[in-house]
């Protein structure tokens, strides 16, 4: 979460926004590491494979659980199209299927022009 716009980034965050800005890598990456069991061997496959399994078992996000948005003003910012629907803030539950983490929600989010700027 950041307390900043996009400032000059206009053209780059309207053409991706914050899903594929900050989610799909970031904080997706962030969930496996947490997630995933410890590699059996010290080898960037191994630790490749502990990742792919936390992703596999990744249940599919439910809608339900999402909320997509953009901060007032945002469409005002050079270089962002006046009638953009490109999202600024996002946040969803998503749920990893397996022994150790059954019905547990982890939440992920991610937003410009927020109250506050936190990791």
């Amino acid at each position: 979460a950041e307390d900043f716009g996009v400032a000059d980034r206009g053209p780059f965050y309207d053409a991706v926004g914050c899903v594929r800005d900050v989610v799909q890598n970031h904080l997706l990456e962030i969930m496996t590491y947490l997630a995933m069991e410890p590699p059996s061997v010290t080898d960037p496959s191994a630790l490749g494979l502990e990742k792919w399994r936390v992703l596999s078992a990744t249940r599919t996000m439910d809608l339900a659980d999402t909320v997509r948005g953009q901060y007032d003003g945002y469409q005002d910012v050079p270089g962002v199209a006046p009638d953009s629907t490109t999202e600024t803030y996002f946040a969803t539950r998503l749920f990893i299927d397996n022994w150790r983490w059954a019905d547990v929600p982890f939440y992920l989010r991610s937003g410009k022009s927020l109250a506050v700027t936190a990791t």
